[in-house]
């Protein structure tokens, strides 16, 4: 039976630790293993971009980064009433700063709006943490929210991810990371789509790492399990965690939605 862990999104504020993680393949006799390089990253002063940053985790990290690692965050999201209360929370910091971005990574435009709006800057840092999710069954066949999904989940993330990759490699330095989940490599009953975009990503991050070695960049890659955000909560998730053996219990009539954190 799987079993959520009933933490919130803030629990982790005191416990992330913003280390970079390279991958590259060590030779060992006719075989090669992956070598695991861990690198405190400093990101002091150093300008950030945050999707997804106006709920959750997303904002958890981009609280962090100003309050904790001293950062000039770029919080990027849709959702601008949210945005500001970020931005407002976090202009009396000690340190470091925030601005914002307002687009819609799930349109045509969206990751173009976020490069353009940071291209003159040196930016040393990028965090795909924006993300949807679904829970009903795939046989509802809700293609609209699906292709969504896996916009938002997948492509702006991996769009975002070779734009700045290639931002980074030409300035010398830059650090990603990229959240994914249990789900991309635990794959759950009823959140089907949401499993195959954050696997894809995963993937897509994974062999990006090999490519980007003695680059200067760091590509990380962060798969958190249950975190009680709002995209848990409004999805119905919370409802359904642990209850058979596939992990949730089968969505009732009418309460298969959409729900982003």
């Amino acid at each position: 039976m799987v079993r959520p862990r009933r933490l919130k999104p803030w629990d982790f504020i005191n416990n992330v630790q913003f280390v970079g993680f390279g991958r590259s393949l060590k030779a060992s006799g006719d075989n090669f293993a992956p070598e695991v390089i861990m690198t405190k990253l400093n990101f002091k002063d150093r300008t950030v971009v945050v999707t997804g940053a106006a709920r959750g985790l997303g904002r958890c990290i981009a609280w962090r980064l100003v309050n904790v690692e001293g950062a000039c965050v770029i919080a990027v999201d849709y959702r601008a009433g949210e945005l500001e209360e970020l931005r407002k929370e976090l202009e009396d910091a000690k340190s470091g700063s925030c601005t914002t971005v307002i687009t819609d990574l799930s349109s045509p435009d969206g990751v173009g709006m976020v490069f353009d709006a940071v291209r003159d800057l040196e930016v040393f840092g990028l965090v795909n943490c924006a993300g949807m999710t679904h829970f009903g069954t795939a046989l509802s066949r809700n293609l609209d929210c699906y292709r969504r999904i896996v916009n938002v989940n997948f492509m702006a993330s991996m769009q975002l991810t070779l734009m700045f990759a290639d931002h980074f490699r030409l300035q010398g330095e830059g650090c990603i990371l990229n959240i994914s989940s249990i789900a991309g490599r635990l794959p759950l009953a009823y959140q089907n789509v949401y499993s195959a975009s954050k696997h894809a990503l995963q993937c897509f991050s994974e062999a990006l790492q090999g490519e980007l070695k003695g680059s200067g960049v760091t590509l990380s890659i962060y798969a958190p399990g249950g975190i009680r955000t709002a995209m848990v909560e409004e999805s119905g998730l919370s409802d359904h965690f642990g209850r058979s053996n596939l992990g949730f219990d089968k969505p009732e009539n009418g309460q298969e939605k959409p729900s982003e954190p």
